[in-house]
């Protein structure tokens, strides 16, 4: 029997005879009685890894991530055609034996770095994934570990819950320059220099040179798969080095910290287009009032909306077969103008608006863009605001500008975000104009030369989702009401 390395520690010492696995692992033979083990910082325990003596073409590669302690629950054959069997025993580490130390803690951040960083380093399509802060600081377990030990970059992708794709060797058992490096194993120098994987990061280099070699404030990232296959990316995981505190019981280990980022099935990469619509989920499917969100007509919108004073009137648009009319985009009309009359915090897809009138002539207004729920998120390269005493002749958002005065300008370099407001500070009056024709009569005296029953404010929203989107956690039109928007 044997007992060697596995993803979960790394055999440092052995009282018996010492073999190894180029490029795998070590194992400890025969005749031993006392093992010891490097396990990551913060870990919780340590898997033992025990065969009947065969390990060609094994090594480590048995008890993995993606099968921890075997599929039988702990004890397994990886090939049931051949007579070689393999054990993971996993040891829960005493409390005891983790070491208390007078270190300071390290710092976690409880929120990711800005988008444009994780970009920087190589992460793609930040504008539909999701990044979040790892619970704990990767801290080095002692000077140098990074450079003296072979294979402490895989534990500590190990420890992260991160399958990365090693440089090699190539399939034919080669090495190709840059993919691996040349260093004796302290558990076995008799052996010589022995090739050991490098593992690569996104901007070009590789995990062991940063861990070894990065200052505070450098960062990196490096793709997860979700198997040992390497065929699709799991996750990305981001490192950025942050300073030691002096104070530390080993003030010249490296200290990190690690985010996770993921593109989850509620994230939608690429840019389209977003309107302002009444929310499904103040709808009851049993009344007509659902029914009638397929009209293209003007409808009363029911309660939490204030009661008979608000409507909403649907943007028809053909579908791509040319002959069914469908909705998309629309204009609401608050009938009830008054100082702070909140339309409310109701839900839209990408996002939560609440409307207030900062005059009772309806001519100025404050607009607030909410998140729909925890983990939404999206940015808006385009804003366009819809807002007079007469209904849009044209639905066509460019021409929105024509009919009030909008006091914030969005472009990509300068989007809209969560917690953003935005206010219209006039509504134009009398003939509004498209070059020489005239295209609405707004009354001059606003609300008072409205007829009474189509009298009240009109408006519309019109954005862009810029790159992509991610729905809340629990997406808004499912999930119990939110935290109002302030």
């Amino acid at each position: 029997m044997g007992v060697t390395d596995t993803p979960c520690g790394e055999l440092i010492q052995c009282d018996g005879d010492v073999g190894s696995v180029s490029g795998k692992g070590d194992y400890c033979d025969s005749d031993f009685n006392v093992l010891t083990y490097s396990v990551p910082q913060g870990a919780s325990s340590v898997g033992f890894q025990v065969h009947d003596g065969s390990f060609t073409g094994r090594g480590t590669d048995d008890c993995t991530l993606t099968n921890p302690g075997g599929a039988l629950g702990g004890c397994w054959a990886s090939n049931p055609a051949t007579p070689c069997q393999h054990c993971e025993y996993v040891y829960t580490i005493p409390e005891s034996c983790k070491g208390g130390g007078t270190s300071p803690a390290c710092p976690v951040p409880d929120q990711c770095p800005p988008d444009a960083d994780l970009t920087a380093a190589g992460v793609p399509d930040m504008a539909c994934s999701k990044c979040k802060s790892d619970s704990a600081c990767l801290k080095e377990p002692e000077e140098d570990y990074y450079a003296d030990t072979p294979l402490a970059t895989r534990n500590v992708l190990t420890g992260l819950g991160c399958i990365a794709k090693p440089a090699g060797p190539q399939t034919d058992n080669t090495w190709l320059d840059g993919t691996y490096f040349e260093q004796a194993n302290p558990a076995a120098p008799e052996l010589g220099l022995q090739k050991w994987a490098l593992y690569p990061t996104t901007d070009g280099s590789n995990l062991r040179e940063f861990l070894i070699n990065s200052a505070p404030g450098d960062d990196t990232a490096v793709a997860c798969y979700k198997d040992d296959t390497y065929a699709a990316v799991d996750h990305y995981l981001y490192i950025k080095r942050i300073a030691t505190d002096p104070k530390d019981d080993c003030p010249n280990c490296h200290h990190f910290n690690t985010f996770t980022v993921t593109k989850p099935k509620e994230c939608v990469c690429g840019s389209a287009t977003a309107w302002a619509f009444p929310s499904l989920r103040d709808f009851d499917k049993n009344l007509a009032q659902y029914t009638d969100l397929n009209s293209t007509s003007e409808i009363m919108l029911p309660s939490p909306y204030a009661d008979g004073s608000m409507f909403w009137t649907a943007r028809p648009e053909m579908n791509p077969n040319g002959n069914t009319i469908t909705a998309w985009g629309g204009f609401f009309r608050v009938a009830a103008v008054e100082d702070t009359n909140a339309l409310g915090t109701k839900g839209y897809v990408m996002g939560r608006l609440k409307l207030s009138f900062e005059s009772n002539d309806g001519q100025v207004s404050l607009m607030g863009f909410y998140s729909p729920g925890a983990g939404a998120k999206v940015t808006s390269a385009v804003l366009q605001v819809y807002q007079s005493f007469v209904p849009p002749p044209s639905l066509t958002p460019g021409m929105f500008q024509r009919f009030d005065a909008l006091d914030t300008i969005v472009t990509p370099t300068d989007p809209l975000n969560y917690g953003d407001t935005f206010s219209v500070t006039q509504v134009n009056l009398g003939d509004i104009k498209n070059g020489k024709n005239v295209i609405a009569k707004v009354p001059t005296n606003g609300l008072a030369g409205q007829p009474a029953d189509k009298r009240g404010v009109y408006f519309a929203v019109h954005m862009s989702v810029n790159g992509g989107f991610c729905d809340a956690d629990k997406p808004y039109n499912v999930w119990p009401d939110p935290v109002p928007a302030p």
